[in-house]
């Protein structure tokens, strides 16, 4: 009689991007995509960054049209500067992680908005 056994496949731990408390992936059709402990943590860092991400956008595309250049480009610099101290500030106060964490955990799996759009089809031909 032939025993064969299933080798049972250690869940994976990760920190919360929101709260940074770890918790296990046991999905593996999440593994690469989960990032947070529960469906409450990411709408709220979700809702956080659409937040920032739209009073940051007039900003950042001043500055990079202006190259970072005359008086336009350099306020536009300070302006983001200023708003990227204070987001980082708030989540300091709150205790919530780093969210260079957050962009680290998308750049070592090579998620860049670029390769998103690309793969969307919405990417203009250069």
């Amino acid at each position: 009689m032939e025993h064969t056994t299933q080798a049972r496949k250690v869940p994976e731990k990760r920190a919360c991007c929101e709260c940074g408390k770890g918790f296990d992936i046991t999905d593996p059709h999440r593994q690469h995509s989960k990032r947070f402990c529960c469906d409450a943590h990411a709408q709220a860092f979700a809702n956080r960054q659409t937040t920032r991400g739209k009073v940051m956008a007039a900003a950042t595309l001043a500055w990079r049209g202006k190259r970072g250049g005359g008086e336009v480009g350099k306020a536009a610099l300070a302006e983001l500067c200023a708003m990227a101290d204070q987001f980082n500030d708030e989540d300091r106060k709150a205790k919530r992680p780093p969210v260079a964490d957050y962009f680290a955990s998308l750049a070592g799996q090579g998620y860049r908005f670029v390769d998103r759009q690309r793969r969307s089809g919405n990417a203009k031909a250069a």
